[in-house]
């Protein structure tokens, strides 16, 4: 399995709540910061999780390193899951495929056995 994404080494300075498990603590990732990691992370999250992000609420706009972690994981299984979907969609597709241009051939193939007697 892929090392997971570092979203930054920074923590918030003052204490605070995470956002996904109440956890509190001082080293908490910022989700709403003007970096790409942590607009990577907020995609990431509102990918993973059924929840409401939204910066403007009143909700602790933080997450510990813990989830930051499992969201890394799952969000890459969640995209094998997809990679996977489409390998077997296309391989599908191209048995079928084959299977139909078999048929076809076989069909032509016997129709010049019967005319060639």
């Amino acid at each position: 399995m892929k090392k997971s994404t570092d979203y930054g080494k920074s923590c918030t300075s003052s204490g605070g709540t995470c956002r996904l498990c109440l956890r509190v603590g001082d080293c908490l990732v910022p989700i709403f910061a003007e970096e790409e990691t942590s607009k990577q992370l907020l995609s990431r999250i509102s990918d993973c999780c059924p929840i409401t992000l939204l910066e403007n609420d009143d909700l602790p706009k933080t997450i510990c390193r813990e989830c930051e972690e499992k969201i890394a994981v799952t969000f890459e299984f969640r995209e094998l899951c997809r990679k996977t979907e489409r390998i077997l969609k296309l391989q599908y597709d191209l048995r079928r495929t084959n299977e139909s241009n078999w048929r076809i051939v076989s069909r032509h193939l016997l129709n010049y056995m019967v005319t060639e007697d």
